[in-house]
């Protein structure tokens, strides 16, 4: 999502990414109060605050709110200089240029929404492999709530994640996308607290992943998109106030190098998982006997085996065939 503003000559400028304009606001090159702003949805021009895609990140959280009254007159703009919204939104595709960001601004990016998706699934995909290698070494046995279809199986990234974010700033899979996740607020530097990224990896697992249980992780990512597509952000980054973004755009070839990673997880996973492929068959049976029945006749250990070649007969039962033998 790309933004426009009045600056002080009442000139538009524009149009930036949701994270340039943050960057703005905490430089205090911009006003979240007196600088009006507007982007494709708004109603119209509105304090960069009370903006869709800026109000989770600028509005007071605590203390008084200033209330802005629509009624109040906007500044006057020559006619060159005010989109209408339609002429706005048809603008809103050209790529801000040097000239429409102030000098010292952060230049920032935010990651589509595909490609948060690819490094969120390398991230469970790696994960999921580093829990099932450290089963296979330790040969446990099978326990139904250690499977990834259960919420007890994430709980080690709950507390792994906040480690490498508030440490690194980043994960595996994000960072094979460039992105970082950054606490845009003065004085921390862009870095997270551990809190901080425990509660924003606490909030994702129950929002955007539907705590991995029966059919609500595909609705909670369905949500997650259409936030992100709407406003720019998602609903655990509203709550924490970071936001991920790449310094540079990544080329296209890192998806490829994203499902790579994920066909090596799955595989590996499946070999970490052999030892518990008999009792997996069994519960799949007990559930639903016609899928038990298909799984096994696709399982190695299902393929039938060559009949086996007749035991020689012992001297005692030679002794007793042959008179039967000789009376026939």
């Amino acid at each position: 999502m790309e933004i426009y503003w009045i600056d002080k000559d009442k000139k538009r400028r524009g149009p930036v990414t949701v994270p340039d304009m943050i960057s703005m606001v905490r430089r205090g090159e911009l006003s979240k109060d007196e600088t009006l702003g507007w982007h494709a949805g708004a109603t119209g021009w509105q304090p960069l605050r009370d903006l869709p895609a800026l109000t989770d990140f600028l509005a007071e959280r605590t203390g008084k709110h200033i209330t802005y009254d629509p009624k109040d007159p906007l500044p006057e703009l020559d006619e060159d200089d005010t989109p209408a919204p339609a002429a706005a939104a048809e603008h809103a595709a050209t790529p801000p240029t040097e000239a429409d960001i102030p000098q010292g601004a952060m230049r920032l990016y935010l990651p589509r929404p595909h490609v948060r998706l690819l490094a969120r699934l390398v991230d469970m995909g790696l994960y999921t492999t580093l829990v099932f290698l450290g089963i296979y070494l330790l040969k446990l046995p099978f326990n139904q709530l250690l499977l990834p279809s259960g919420p007890l199986f994430w709980l080690g990234m709950l507390v792994l994640e906040p480690l490498l974010l508030c440490t690194l700033g980043t994960t595996p899979g994000k960072h094979m996308f460039g992105i970082c996740v950054r606490h845009l607020e003065p004085g921390t530097a862009g870095t997270l607290t551990f809190r901080r990224a425990a509660g924003r990896t606490m909030f994702m697992f129950v929002m955007g992943l539907g705590m991995m249980f029966s059919l609500l992780p595909v609705l909670a990512m369905l949500i997650s998109r259409w936030q992100l597509r709407s406003r720019g952000i998602t609903a655990w980054d509203a709550h924490s106030s970071t936001l991920p973004v790449q310094e540079r755009p990544v080329p296209a070839t890192r998806g490829l190098l994203a499902v790579l990673v994920l066909f090596c997880c799955v595989q590996l996973t499946s070999v970490f998982m052999a030892p518990w492929q008999p009792a997996m068959l069994d519960m799949i049976s007990d559930v639903s006997p016609e899928w038990g029945e298909k799984l096994r006749a696709l399982s190695p250990e299902a393929a039938p085996a060559e009949p086996a070649a007749p035991a020689p007969a012992t001297p005692a039962e030679a002794t007793e065939t042959q008179p039967n033998a000789q009376g026939a």
